[in-house]
C-alpha cells in the first residue's frame, strides 16, 4: 500500500515514498525504485541488489565503486609487506597511482608492473585500470 502523504514534507523531502507491509513501514527515498521484499517478483518490483545497482547506474557511482574493489584488492594482490609500505593509492582516468615509502621497493614492484595490473583486474572482475605509477 503506497501513501501520497510523506511525514517528511517539512523537512523538504516530499518525494519519498512510503509502503507498507504487515506492521512495518519502509521509506524509499529514490522515486520510481520499488522493492520486493517478499520474494515473490511482481512487474515494477525490484530485489534490493537490484534496487542499489539501479541506484548506482543513475548517480554514475558503479564506476567509482569499482575503484574501491580495486583498491581493497590491492591488499590482498600485493601482501602484507607491500600493503605495510604503501602509502596512498589513487586511480583517475583508468591510472593507479601508487605512493610508497621505498625506493627499493617502487623499483621492484616496476617489473612486475604488468602482471599486478592483470591481477588487480582479475581480482575486481572488470578492467578498472590500464596503467600503474609508482610514486
Amino acid at each position: 500500500m503506497l501513501s501520497n502523504t510523506s511525514p517528511c514534507t517539512g523537512l523538504g523531502l516530499s518525494s519519498l515514498i512510503q509502503t507498507q507491509i504487515g506492521n512495518k513501514r519502509f521509506v524509499c527515498p529514490f522515486p520510481g525504485l520499488f522493492f520486493n521484499f517478499g520474494g515473490m517478483s511482481k512487474h515494477n518490483e525490484l530485489t534490493m541488489k537490484q534496487a542499489i545497482q539501479e541506484m548506482l547506474h543513475a548517480y554514475k557511482l558503479q564506476g567509482r565503486m569499482d575503484e574501491l574493489k580495486l583498491m581493497d584488492a590491492w591488499a590482498k594482490v600485493t601482501g602484507p609487506m607491500v600493503q605495510n609500505r604503501t602509502k596512498e593509492l589513487s586511480i583517475r582516468n583508468k591510472v593507479l597511482y601508487v605512493k610508497l615509502e621505498s625506493a627499493a621497493l617502487r623499483e621492484e614492484l616496476s617489473y612486475s608492473r604488468e602482471k599486478l595490473i592483470q591481477r588487480l583486474n582479475e581480482e575486481t572482475g572488470l578492467t578498472v585500470i590500464n596503467q600503474v605509477v609508482f610514486i
